[in-house]
């Protein structure tokens, strides 16, 4: 088994494999981080959670009754 430099699993198939979360290819996303990625959906750790943290503030402005806050 190879490891990368956070000791994740190199490949997919080798995550799945040791039932790891994620791995790590060593290659940049399309976004330019170098973060490791979701075995189940192979996207960067980085990217999901600028993700969600876009979607977390578009839901609190949508939030007109002050419910969330």
């Amino acid at each position: 088994m190879k490891t990368g430099t956070q000791g994740y699993p190199r490949s997919r198939d080798e995550a799945r494999e040791e039932g790891s979360l994620y791995y790590e290819t060593g290659k940049a996303c399309k976004r330019g981080h170098r973060a490791p990625r979701f075995v189940s959906t192979c996207i960067c750790s980085e990217c999901n959670k600028a993700a969600a943290r876009k979607t977390y503030t578009e839901f609190l402005a949508d939030d007109e009754a002050g419910f969330w806050r």
